[in-house]
């Protein structure tokens, strides 16, 4: 795990140093998830471990889902028993909207977390902030976030990639050793315990580190191998959480996740090689 400062620039894309428009999208993107994930503070029971009580969560539910109901999500998913305890689900999903069956986005929620997800077809960030903030604005429609009690734990903004053979995958270990700046340098007295030498943290971790960007956050980058669909993949996480002193407030909120897109763009960017750019074809600008 690193644990550095660092500073991002979203305009900076390839090795090459290239400009590129701050907004845009590939044509042949490897993107399989963006998330958006609210977490506020619970009342922890001292008894039973990582137990907590969200004391507004019936109320909350029960508004959230009138409220959605009013822009046509009107289909539920509910994916726990109800008769679990919630003090036992804290920050788990509880409840899924959709407009319909298998439609996206999706909207969950469940005691002390609220999510918006989308998968492709992704029209870039500016179209799916549009639906983040009414999706947000109708969750402090539902939450009393005006008492005294509330208090946010987390903003967070989360992009899930899948490198597959028509971004150049064909071995997974050489293609995170090549094609993704990923793996970090270790002394070699660690890596004389390693089985494959340096090759034997190709196959999962995580890279976590502060960003100066956005005061209290930070990123991380989760990478590993996997299969999407029935394919082999390349799995990369690339998350930007704030945490600290976050306001209830839904233009501050917004700023957050703007702030986070910025630095989750950065990363990605500076993470893949000339060679993935130019297999996911041509970054059109987008408004």
């Amino acid at each position: 795990m690193h644990n550095q400062q660092i500073t991002l620039d979203s305009s900076v894309g390839g090795s090459s140093g290239t400009k590129m428009a701050e907004n845009y999208l590939y044509e042949n993107a490897p993107l399989v998830e963006v998330i958006v994930e609210l977490r506020w503070n619970l009342h922890p029971i001292q008894s039973f471990p990582n137990a907590a009580i969200d004391i507004n969560y019936d109320t909350f539910i029960s508004k959230l889902t009138d409220n959605l109901h009013r822009i046509d999500y009107t289909h539920i998913e509910d994916l726990i028993p109800n008769d679990v305890p919630k003090e036992f689900l804290a920050h788990n999903v509880v409840r899924r909207f959709r407009e319909k069956l298998h439609s996206w986005p999706v909207i969950q929620a469940g005691p002390g977390v609220f999510t918006i997800n989308i998968v492709p077809p992704y029209n870039g960030w500016g179209v799916f902030k549009e639906i983040v903030e009414n999706c947000i604005s109708i969750f402090f429609e539902s939450y009393p976030v005006n008492q005294d009690t509330f208090k946010f734990k987390s903003v967070e903004l989360r992009y899930v990639d899948a490198f597959t053979k028509q971004h150049g995958l064909d071995n997974p270990k050489a293609f995170m050793k090549n094609e993704l700046d990923l793996v970090p340098a270790f002394s070699n007295r660690l890596l004389d315990l390693a089985k494959e030498g340096p090759d034997s943290f190709l196959n999962q971790g995580v890279i976590e580190f502060p960003v100066s960007d956005l005061e209290n956050s930070v990123a991380a980058i989760k990478y590993g191998t996997g299969t999407t669909g029935d394919k082999e993949a390349v799995i990369l996480e690339n998350r930007v959480t704030k945490t600290g002193n976050i306001p209830t407030d839904l233009k501050e909120v917004l700023s957050i996740l703007d702030q986070s897109h910025m630095i989750t763009n950065s990363i990605f960017e500076k993470i893949i090689s000339d060679n993935i750019r130019q297999m996911m074809g041509e970054a059109k600008e987008i408004a």
